[in-house]
């Protein structure tokens, strides 16, 4: 391998490296935005889908009375349910 090609693998490798950095910082931007979002929603009343036994979508809703992190998504506390947030169809002020 001569030095060009050494140095254009090295140029690839850098670029390579950064955009991996990147995608990790957009992904952590992310997970802070969705987070406050979850509370943003605190004493909220949020209408969510519910899929059913049969396959079948409802929706229910409730009053968000927390707010938390399970498997790195965000999850409301809506009565006794435990919901994702992208599972909120709507909010009212209550």
């Amino acid at each position: 391998m001569d030095s060009q090609s050494f140095v254009t693998e090295l140029a690839q490798f850098n670029t390579v490296e950064q955009m991996l950095g990147m995608k990790e910082a957009v992904t952590a931007q992310i997970a802070a935005q969705q987070s406050a979002e979850g509370v943003a929603l605190l004493g909220k009343t949020v209408t969510y889908a519910t899929q059913g036994a049969g396959g079948n979508v409802t929706t229910s809703q409730g009053v968000v009375s927390a707010v938390g992190l399970q498997g790195g998504a965000v999850q409301l506390q809506v009565g006794t349910d435990s919901v994702p947030l992208s599972k909120v169809t709507a909010v009212s002020a209550q």
